[in-house]
Order: C-alpha cells, then sequence, then structure tokens
C-alpha cells in the first residue's frame, strides 16, 4: 500500500480523533511514547522551577521568536552536534507538524511542487495536501536515484524536497552519509530546498549519536525541523526550526500575524528540563527501554506472525515495517 497516497475518509478520520483519548486505542503510526516512558518526575520538578518564576513573567503575547533562553540552550546543543549556527538561527514552533505548516504557508506557493520519500508519516505530507501543492514520491530505497527522478519531472514553479533521512517513519530506516551528501549537493546546485524532519535523531540505539543532514550542509540550504513531542511529551507542543536569520525572521512575523508564538510556560518547562541536565539523563534512560521493547516486539511478531507476514528488524530505530 502506498500510506502517503491514500484518500482521506472524513468520517475515518473523525472516528480516530474520537478514539485519541481512549486509553484501549493504540495509534501506530505516530511514535508516540507509551505514559510509562514520560519523564513525570522529571517534568514536575521543572515545573515547580519554572513556577518560582512566575511574577517575572510577562503574561501578554509573546514574540514570534520564541523563549530566548531556550533559543541559545538549543543551539548550544545543535553547535555540539556540528551544526554551524547561532540562536538567530531558531524558531520555537508548537511541535514539527506546525513547522511544516509554517514553512508551507511563509514559502511555497500552491502551485509549488513536493519531492518526498515514501513511505512517510501520513499526516506530514497530508500539510502539502491542504495547500493543494504538486507532490512527487520518492521510494525511500530508490532515493540514492534521486537525481534521475527530479530530472524527469518538470516544473515550473519553485519545488522543494522533504526527507527524513534518519529513522523514517514507518521504516525506521536511515539514509547513508553518502547519499545525504549528494542530496544535498544536487538540491544546491539546482536551487531546490531541502526540509529534513528529524524529530527521532536523539532516541538512537547505536554506542554514538547519528549526524544529521543538517550538520552535513555548508550552504544553508537546508531548513531543519525537529521537536522534543518523541522525546518528552507531545502535550507540551514544542518544536523548533534551523534555518538563515532571513528565513527565522520572515516565519516570525508569520508567528504574529496567526498565533503569537508557542506557550511559554511550555518553553521554560524545556528549558529547565535541557538546562539541569534531566533531558540527558532521561533519553539515556529511554533509549535503554525503547531497545527492550523493540527486541520484545521482534519476539511476539516472530511467535504471532511468522506464518502470515514479514518485517524488517531496525538495528538503531524501533519501527517495524511489516508485509502481510
Amino acid at each position: 500500500m502506498e500510506w502517503s497516497a491514500k484518500s482521506r475518509s472524513e468520517y475515518t478520520v473523525q472516528l480516530i480523533n474520537k478514539l485519541e483519548t481512549d486509553s484501549n486505542f493504540i495509534h501506530i503510526s505516530k511514535g508516540e511514547l507509551g505514559k510509562n516512558l514520560i519523564p513525570e518526575i522529571k517534568l514536575q520538578q521543572a515545573m515547580i522551577s519554572v513556577s518560582k518564576y512566575i511574577g517575572d513573567l510577562s503574561f501578554g503575547y509573546n514574540n514570534g521568536y520564541g523563549y530566548l533562553n531556550l533559543r541559545k540552550l538549543i543551539a548550544k546543543r545543535l553547535q555540539e552536534d556540528g551544526i554551524d549556527i547561532s540562536f538567530d538561527n531558531i524558531l520555537i514552533t508548537s511541535g514539527a507538524l506546525h513547522a511544516i505548516q509554517l514553512l508551507t504557508t511563509g514559502f511555497l506557493s500552491q502551485n509549488a511542487t513536493i519531492f518526498f520519500n515514501t513511505p512517510s508519516y501520513i499526516e506530514s505530507t497530508h500539510v502539502f495536501d491542504s495547500f493543494n501543492m504538486k507532490k512527487v514520491r520518492i521510494p525511500y530505497n530508490n532515493l540514492y536515484d534521486f537525481k534521475n527522478i527530479i530530472d524527469n519531472y518538470s516544473f515550473t514553479t519553485e519545488g522543494a524536497l522533504y526527507i527524513e533521512p534518519t529513522f523514517n517513519n514507518p521504516t525506521g530506516a536511515y539514509l547513508p552519509i553518502e547519499t545525504q551528501k549528494d542530496i544535498i549537493k544536487y538540491c544546491q546546485i539546482h536551487n531546490i530546498p531541502v526540509i529534513e524532519d528529524d524529530i527521532y535523531r536523539d532516541l538512537y540505539f547505536t554506542t554514538s549519536p547519528i549526524p544529521s543532514m543538517k550538520s552535513l550542509d555548508k550552504s544553508g540550504n537546508i531548513i531543519h525541523i525537529s521537536s522534543f513531542s518523541k522525546s518528552v511529551a507531545p502535550a507540551l507542543r514544542i518544536g523548533w526550526i534551523v534555518a538563515s536569520e532571513k528565513v527565522i525572521e520572515q516565519l516570525a512575523d508569520i508567528r504574529m500575524q496567526s498565533d503569537y508564538g508557542s506557550s511559554i510556560l511550555s518553553q521554560m518547562v524545556i528549558y529547565e528540563l535541557l538546562k539541569n541536565g534531566d533531558f540527558d539523563d532521561h533519553v539515556n534512560h529511554l533509549r535503554s527501554k525503547l531497545k527492550e521493547k523493540r527486541d520484545y516486539m521482534i519476539e511476539i511478531l516472530a511467535e504471532h506472525f511468522s506464518q502470515i507476514a514479514n518485517w524488517t528488524v531496525p538495528k538503531r530505530w524501533i519501527f517495524h515495517l511489516g508485509n502481510f
């Protein structure tokens, strides 16, 4: 089945939305942490710390860029990962999906062409549908041949490439470094912006972190988006965009015309987690727990589905792609 080509039934969408809060309903497409993996105690402690500054807060509208201290801390962490940026290159969003919506609203026309790897997380690509954009699918296992696919497709308006190079949802695949470099070089030459969706990179199973595509980019052509929804809690609704100062300035203007920015309280909670080291402690624990769950899932699949299905065994991440 072509996941990202599947038409949406309004009834089905409404039914799924109603089931979101049902504790017996497991939404397997989202990569959402189970309740026992949410760092509840650390979040409580962070909220207590934030509450001490309530009197110093302005409860007016926030600026479009986001909480400055959080932007500075995210910039510092990304610099340690090899990304040459400052806090001026960062805008806080209400999650990664919101980041895609902002970029789509601010920089792409309704006739733009979006190249994207498939399969992809279905909700991400439906954002492009809502703006009536032309979508061109590039099979994930054929991304090494992306040049021929793009060259053979003529488009008269602007285009962009949306890609999940690290831990694709749903395959769990990781794009080889050399292929990433080829994509970066080609898109720079042909003036095709690249939107890197990097929401899962912190949750690797390997002994060392995997470099982001943005860390390989020397031209500034890659727009990097990520989120704390997968590593901490989706309810906080905090993500970010990394781009040139000019792009960030334009996006901040759009924020001020739409929602005046993300919740300052959620941003301060995330800042406290990062500042005191609780985020890193939590993520290290989370990696080991997710690896245990990955191994358990493999056992369950082998026990109950070996006669009717086959599936991938992810080495770095938890997603399994099955075929019945």
